[in-house]
């Protein structure tokens, strides 16, 4: 699935990673130990793109593949990667679910839920109301630019205004 041949990386004149070669199939679970300074990180950046290696080459099957040419789904996939790569303190999703199908709707919502329950904290915007408010915390309806009610996610869920304009109850 992947294969790396010979790569040598630099951050400006220091060299990194001498003439790496490795691979990984399909499926597999690929451990990189090492100690700190190592290169383990820097094997990690070369193979997301971020830096590129002086010699070697890396080979995986989409890797050249622009994302303005994916999905949509693919798309949110790779924009919730790409934000959660950065290790942030607070993440904002705005309808993470777009163009997502339903089965990874569901794979979505379990993934944000374990997200918070390891501590990230998250502000989302999404139209499936009844998934979402299962995963909240608390939440707020927002109406013609204002707040009109701020509660738990379970009561804003029983909530009678709520059932009828947003779950169809």
């Amino acid at each position: 699935m992947l294969e790396i041949k010979s790569i040598d990386a630099y951050y400006g004149e220091t060299k990194v990673l001498w003439n790496i070669s490795l691979n990984v199939r399909q499926g597999e679970l690929l451990a990189i130990i090492g100690p700190n300074g190592a290169g383990k990180t820097t094997i990690m950046c070369t193979i997301m793109g971020l830096l590129a290696p002086k010699r070697g080459t890396i080979l995986f099957e989409r890797k050249n593949q622009e994302a303005r040419t994916l999905s949509g789904g693919e798309s949110q996939m790779l924009a919730i990667a790409r934000a959660l790569m950065s290790k942030p303190k607070l993440l904002l999703l705005d309808e993470p679910s777009l163009g997502l199908a339903p089965n990874l709707v569901t794979s979505l919502f379990q993934t944000i839920k374990k997200l918070n329950k390891h501590g990230l904290t998250i502000i989302i915007v999404e139209q499936h109301v009844s998934q979402v408010l299962e995963a909240a915390d608390r939440s707020y309806l927002l109406e013609n630019g204002s707040i009109i009610l701020e509660d738990t996610g379970s009561k804003m869920l029983s909530n009678p205004h709520v059932k009828k304009a947003y779950l169809g109850l």
